[in-house]
């Protein structure tokens, strides 16, 4: 029988935007037109009593729906316009309402966080947060907002954010719940934002109270509203429980852990799922169940509380070694350096007593886990005798001597003896799972087929995966490398969480085989079986002809044919108002195919334009930059989404500890040379400008599909810019045709792509695909998608997507050589040919490319391997 506190999800919500709809005498809701992953079909704005009215969550910065709001209260008077919390879908519009009615703006607070920004935190999730709003009234939990016909009493409900409140309206039975319970999915806590604790109370809170009906933000409204609220603690408390057992099995991360528990999961909301489970986290580390080093973030590795570490002292919990000293057994750390020691003890007890690692009268199980956190069991039976291994669920029989049979060779895997390779065994587990991913990819575009399948899974095991890799760098010294394609399909998942500290940045095709690579230490030439850093360059760009090459050095740019052919122009940095230019800063560097046109984007010194070897600032610039953020001046120096104020860059590094307040800046010049795009992360849009001899015609701002814009392409020729921006995980790229924008913008603008955060795009050319216009293929978070985009965009399906399982941050074709590269976060070199479809099973994706080889940049490989 169903549990009657059990959490049914509704989303039957048939509202149109723009629509004013009367739900009971003296309430109306309208939705604003924002649908998203996170926001449903969009913010619900409610207008309560009639004549003198209040205005709760008056959404997102939308002029239209602000509009809509007003018109529905057209010859009322609005008293009060009431935020649930800061989040930018609900309370910007609230500075527009003030503006056209004089309402008193009520809410908790400005937005601040349940708990400070741990200093190894680097990504700030708290990126959706509304800095500009400052109530006119703050209120408390108990204080009253009252009307001729209405009564709201604030509750104060901690958890989503720190400020958030519910709106309880006793005489008619109900509350405004805002974000903290939502009819159609979950709520999202993410840290440092977010408190699980604090939100797990405040469901408490609410299940106590009396009002029956609840209206939310997002979505239908609740019926009962008191059991959804104890379902929802229900829910949380049963995926607490996941956590604990994902634990218990061995996985320590939370990437891992979201994997197991988070089935079948949109991938716009991967992220936004990690955070939330570190919600959890957060709350197990402080009730004392689950141990980390260090403070509990997104990157920590997880362990349940149990016995201390007989070396260290360090709590292990589930994750242990049993060490034998004498006739006890004692645990050791998996996972610290004590445990290469355990991992040698354990050897020899192994070796000398096979016959009685363990005596007693009943059965025991010992778990050994190795630092990849694999779990293996033994089985001991009441005479002490080892019959069985089980390893990954599979029983594996022992030989007379004691010793499993197979999947190892020569000895016991606590020995450190080596795996018994089978590549057939590798081919065909990865080969099935691929083909399943393409064959249900093909159903999902094709059909329209919804699916529950979890794309990133691969059941190979970390142990396989690292023998097959000690084969390949054997392959590699032994000049064989080209032998490890032919016996082993490329790894998908098992290495990427080995990976994760490589930091690639940019890459460029010179040649067949010729590459440059930016990696953190400067940039890597790879021509041919040949590898060379070049520590005087610091960051590259290659016209989009592939005849100039603009090289960045500690003194300036300099332009050339090729790496080693004389300078065709040289350049010193721009000046700056304080301090030299730091040429490391670069993130991004275009140069048009005159050779003489480039650009630069810099965190720390601003974005810069050359024009007939002059500097001009693009941003930071009167008009750029400071045209939103005058609105609010009190941004505190660690609130990094702030943007950029006009200023001495010395006066930016006091008032916002960063150089310049900008953040992700990225900038591209058309390859004719006569336009440029440009922004950053906090930026209100794209900049797009049109270059008229020495001076810039600004054309207007291309405004995010998502909340932040991230990177810009211009098509090979020139007629249109792609830009793309994002939100958490997910993004959108839009295309703009250039030459139309200003006159016709409605009509020059069109989206080609609605769920990818992309770090790089490339242009593939369209005749290859049948296509009329260009082909973008987008290099997002953890796949890519090739789209059509011009004059004609097809039937809407992909051209191909490609799986990487990471997180690409560049890509690059070139004509000539029909190379495509692609690197990612992994430290993965992918050399593609984009028109050859991969061999069914080998490459995941719909329609995916055929990868000719990779090329593995990890410093614990000591050198560049080839795959």
């Amino acid at each position: 029988m169903a549990d009657p506190d059990d959490v049914t999800f509704n989303r039957d919500f048939a509202l149109r935007p723009g629509v004013v709809e009367a739900v009971r005498p003296g309430l109306r809701r309208i939705l604003c037109d924002n649908p998203g992953p996170f926001t449903f079909t969009g913010t619900v704005s409610y207008i309560v009593g009639r004549g003198r009215v209040a205005i709760i969550d008056p959404g997102p910065d939308d002029a239209a729906h602000a509009a809509c709001l007003l018109a529905a209260v057209k010859d009322e008077t609005v008293s009060h316009v009431l935020v649930t919390h800061t989040h930018r879908d609900h309370s910007p519009n609230a500075a527009r309402i003030k503006r056209a009615t004089g309402a008193l703006l009520c809410g908790e607070g400005p937005h601040r966080a349940s708990r400070p920004r741990f200093e190894s935190e680097k990504f700030n999730p708290e990126s959706g947060a509304d800095r500009h709003f400052i109530p006119d009234l703050a209120l408390a939990d108990g204080d009253m907002v009252e009307g001729p016909d209405w009564r709201l009493a604030a509750v104060a409900t901690p958890g989503h954010t720190a400020n958030h409140l519910v709106f309880a309206w006793p005489e008619q039975d109900c509350a405004f719940v805002g974000d903290h319970i939502m009819g159609w999915s979950t709520t999202i806590v993410a840290p440092p934002d977010g408190a699980m604790s604090d939100y797990l109370a405040s469901l408490q809170l609410l299940a106590e109270r009396p009002e029956k009906l609840y209206y939310s933000a997002h979505g239908p409204e609740i019926g009962d509203g008191p059991r959804f609220a104890r379902g929802l603690i229900r829910h949380r408390k049963a995926r607490e429980a996941s956590i604990l057992h994902r634990l218990g099995k061995g996985e320590a991360d939370i990437a891992s852990i979201v994997r197991a528990i988070y089935i079948g999961i949109d991938p716009r909301l991967s992220i936004a799922a990690g955070y939330s489970v570190l919600a959890h986290m957060e709350d197990l580390v402080g009730r004392g169940v689950v141990a980390t080093d260090g403070d509990p973030v997104i990157s920590g590795i997880y362990r349940l509380k149990g016995w201390a570490c007989a070396r260290c002292q360090i709590d292990t919990g589930c994750q242990h070694w049993l060490w034998r000293t004498g006739e006890n057994w004692s645990p050791l750390c998996g996972t610290s350096a004590c445990g290469r020691f355990a991992r040698k003890d354990l050897s020899v007890a192994r070796q000398g007593h096979r016959g009685d690692l363990l005596t007693g009268n009943s059965e025991r199980w010992a778990k050994l886990i190795t630092r990849e956190h694999i779990v293996v069991k033994l089985l001991l039976y009441a005479d002490g005798k080892l019959a069985t291994v089980v390893f990954r669920g599979q029983g594996l029989p022992l030989s007379s001597g004691g010793v499993p049979e197979a999947p190892w060779q020569g000895g016991s895997p606590l020995g450190g003896r080596r795996w018994s390779l089978n590549p057939e065994d590798w081919n065909r587990i990865g080969r099935a799972e691929n083909l399943m991913v393409c064959r249900e990819l093909e159903a999902v575009i094709d059909d329209g087929r919804e699916t529950s399948m979890d794309f990133t899974v691969d059941s190979r095991s970390v142990e396989l995966a690292e023998a097959v890799l000690a084969e390949v760098v054997a392959l590699n010294a032994d000049g064989r490398w080209r032998e490890a394609r032919k016996r082993f399909d490329p790894a998908y998942l098992p290495y990427s969480s080995k990976t994760d500290h490589v930091e690639l940045r940019a890459v460029a095709v010179l040649g067949p085989d010729r590459f440059l690579v930016r990696i953190e230490s400067g940039v890597l030439l790879i021509d041919g079986d040949v590898d060379e850093i070049r520590t005087d360059i610091v960051a590259f760009g290659l016209s989009r002809d592939r005849r100039w090459l603009a090289l960045a050095t500690a003194d300036g740019i300099i332009v050339t044919t090729d790496l080693d052919a004389s300078a065709s122009l040289r350049l010193p940095w721009p000046p700056l108002k304080d301090g030299a230019f730091d040429a490391d800063s670069l993130c991004s560097l275009d140069v048009a195919n005159d050779g003489r046109s480039l650009v630069i984007a810099s965190d720390s010194c601003g974005i810069w334009l050359v024009r007939n070897g002059s500097w001009t600032e693009l941003a930071p610039r009167p008009g750029v930059g400071d045209d939103w953020i005058a609105e609010n001046d009190n941004c505190d120096a660690a609130d990094d989404g702030c943007g950029v104020k006009v200023g001495s860059y010395a006066e930016l590094r006091a008032r916002y500890g960063a150089p310049s307040g900008m953040d992700v800046t990225h900038v591209a010049i058309s390859p004719d040379g006569h336009y440029v795009a440009y922004g950053w992360q906090d930026s209100p849009g794209h900049y797009l400008d049109r270059i008229a001899g020495g001076s810039l015609d600004p054309l207007g701002t291309i405004e995010p599909d998502s909340d932040y814009p991230y990177c810009l392409r211009f098509s090979d020729d020139s007629r249109f810019l792609l830009s793309n921006s994002r939100h958490f995980s997910a993004g959108a790229t839009r295309c703009v045709e250039v030459e139309a924008f200003p006159e016709r913008r409605e009509e020059a603008v069109c989206s080609i792509d609605d769920y990818l955060r992309a770090n790089s795009i490339a242009e593939l050319p369209s005749a290859a695909f049948g296509r009329e216009g260009g082909v973008a293929w987008i290099g997002g978070v953890g796949w890519s998608h090739a789209a059509s985009f011009g004059s004609s965009s097809g039937d809407g399906k992909p051209v191909f997507t490609q799986l990487f399982g990471e997180s690409l941050c560049g890509m690059d074709y070139d004509p000539r050589s029909r190379r495509a590269v692609v690197i990612g976060t992994s430290g993965i070199l992918h050399v593609m040919d984009p028109f050859v479809q991969a061999e069914p099973g080998t490459e995941r994706g719909y329609h995916p490319r055929g990868e000719l080889y990779r090329i593995l940049l990890w410093d614990r490989l000591g050198r560049v391997v080839r795959w």
